[in-house]
């Protein structure tokens, strides 16, 4: 007898974490430009795993439905949580989908960007200067590491097992400046 098939929402989950952990990882290795698009695919499958536990893969795949919108995806996962006060990453739902715009380099070459990046909530470390007027991409990953930390409790997720895959500097990854990441770790 065979073990039972993941459910897309485990699958989604694990995507959500190894994401989250290589955004962490890319910012601390100061990597600006894919940073943002690694943690907004990060929340993105985060949202969509406890999504698809009420809506069809191919309507979370639809670029008209859900696609990669964030903030459609968002206000789904809101819904879900009717009594629960979710208002505080609103701002950081709509900074990252703000990365979305330059996952491909036109843009970037059309208009510049200025990138901020830091580990604490809405605090940024690093700045990329530029000599004209260009859009700002900020991102505190401590309001992510936030987010991860109270949507893990939302999902009824069990964290450990998600994390198993992690190598000691994977483990490192997860942890430096992280003040959520107690007990995700066994």
């Amino acid at each position: 007898m065979s073990a039972p098939h993941p459910s897309a929402y485990e699958y989604f989950f694990k995507s959500a974490l190894e994401y989250y952990v290589n955004g962490r990882a890319a910012c601390l290795s100061g990597c600006l430009f894919t940073t943002g698009n690694l943690l907004h695919h990060a929340v993105e499958m985060m949202l969509k795993g406890e999504l698809s536990r009420t809506i069809p893969l191919d309507d979370l795949k639809d670029k008209k439905k859900f696609g990669h919108r964030l903030p459609k995806c968002w206000r789904a996962f809101k819904g879900l949580f009717p009594t629960e006060d979710l208002t505080e990453f609103d701002p950081m739902v709509r900074e990252l989908h703000k990365f979305e715009e330059i996952r491909y380099p036109d843009n970037l070459l059309a208009k510049g960007a200025s990138i901020s990046l830091g580990f604490g909530r809405g605090r940024m470390m690093q700045k990329m200067k530029t000599a004209r007027r260009v859009p700002v991409y900020q991102m505190g990953i401590g309001d992510v590491d936030a987010f991860f930390a109270h949507a893990i409790k939302l999902c009824h997720m069990i964290p450990e097992p998600y994390f198993s895959f992690l190598t000691e500097h994977g483990r490192e990854m997860l942890t430096k400046y992280n003040d959520h990441a107690n007990g995700w770790l066994s």
